[in-house]
């Protein structure tokens, strides 16, 4: 299974989906035009990777901004992990957050209970 790496611009996020390490990070911010065209490539390399069956997976999110459309793609990207960790894949997902960024706090509560994917928060 191939790394896969995408560039942060001004309106979208960096993403590095690394299979060999098991690290999969989200960084930056996203309000692109099209948020499913911009997402398609994760959701398949998502697929193939954990029909790999992986020892491990550490999602990191470190995330300034989403609008509606981004938002409702990474919750799409939250289930997919929690339908995984219930079948007991194993898991771990990292919320970093601004100290005085209560919104973005609030949105990774909000996605963790929504899919019932329990999130780790820390303050960066």
């Amino acid at each position: 299974m191939d790394r896969l790496k995408i560039d942060g611009t001004k309106y979208t996020l960096e993403i590095d989906l690394d299979p060999a390490v098991g690290r999969l990070q989200f960084r930056g911010e996203s309000y692109p035009e099209n948020a499913r065209a911009f997402f398609a490539p994760v959701f398949t390399w998502l697929d193939g990777y954990l029909a790999t069956g992986p020892a491990k997976v550490d999602l990191e999110l470190s995330l300034d901004y989403l609008n509606t459309s981004s938002t409702k793609c990474l919750l799409d990207i939250l289930e997919v992990f929690e339908k995984f960790r219930s079948s007991g894949g194993p898991v771990n997902v990292t919320w970093f957050y601004a100290k005085d960024d209560s919104d973005t706090l609030l949105m990774g509560q909000d996605l963790s209970e929504d899919t019932g994917l329990p999130i780790q928060f820390v303050e960066r």
